[in-house]
């Protein structure tokens, strides 16, 4: 509920339009990221990011192209995407050793076809969420200017400080930062969130609520595209 999977999808489409080549990978089970590219989760059976945590298959027969992004970023923007068989993965990966790596070693095969990939993760902090903090490299944080998100942040920089420290995992993950979402200016406990996020951590950005971002998601049309003059495509 605090826009990571259109966080995602906007700033992997934006990249993609600049001539990257980007990978999108859907962690999470409900598959928001999937369903906001176009993509039926149901159409590609077991073709999706539940293969990845099988071992021995080949990360790219699984990467697709983004076509409702297209016109914008040619054959630039790919998907790994999500099923909801992915929450009955999750539990399978304990009984794994080196559970914790398994996405950084999937990853490691298309690492030299990609200039970038983001991984849209799960609302919790379970084994999903670590796998990806053990493959990634930078961590960017969407969070709602309100007290509880405010409180949960703490609980994901433990967990980041955690992966850091353990040397078989990833020392090297760095917090790129907080982009601050759903931001409505009226309401003064939002004003006040503000400032305590800015002076506790690095702040990217502030993007303000507003329906721009979500009116093109039936067509699998990111904000950047469908509106890329709106307060929230040039934030």
């Amino acid at each position: 509920g605090v826009a990571k999977t259109t966080t995602t999808f906007n700033l992997a489409t934006a990249l993609a339009a600049q001539g990257h080549n980007v990978l999108m990978v859907d962690l999470d089970p409900q598959a928001s990221l999937t369903i906001s590219t176009g993509i039926s989760p149901e159409s590609y059976g077991n073709e999706n990011i539940c293969r990845l945590f099988q071992r021995k298959n080949k990360t790219a027969n699984y990467a697709l192209r983004v076509d409702s992004t297209a016109e914008a970023t040619g054959d630039r923007l790919y998907l790994i995407p999500s099923d909801i068989n992915l929450a009955a993965t999750e539990m399978d990966i304990f009984a794994k050793t080196s559970r914790e790596k398994l996405l950084k070693k999937a990853l490691k095969q298309v690492e030299d076809h990609f200039d970038y990939c983001f991984i849209d993760c799960p609302p919790n902090l379970g084994m999903l969420t670590i796998n990806a903090l053990t493959a990634a490299d930078e961590v960017i944080v969407p969070t709602k200017p309100e007290y509880l998100s405010y409180r949960g942040l703490a609980a994901l920089f433990e967990t980041i400080e955690e992966i850091k420290e353990d040397e078989d995992l990833n020392p090297d993950l760095k917090i790129k930062g907080v982009i601050i979402t759903l931001y409505q200016k009226i309401i003064k406990d939002q004003q006040a969130m503000v400032e305590m996020l800015k002076e506790n951590y690095p702040v990217l950005g502030i993007i303000k609520q507003a329906a721009d971002a979500y009116r093109s998601i039936d067509t699998g049309t990111p904000v950047i595209i469908s509106n890329k003059n709106s307060e929230i495509s040039l934030a």
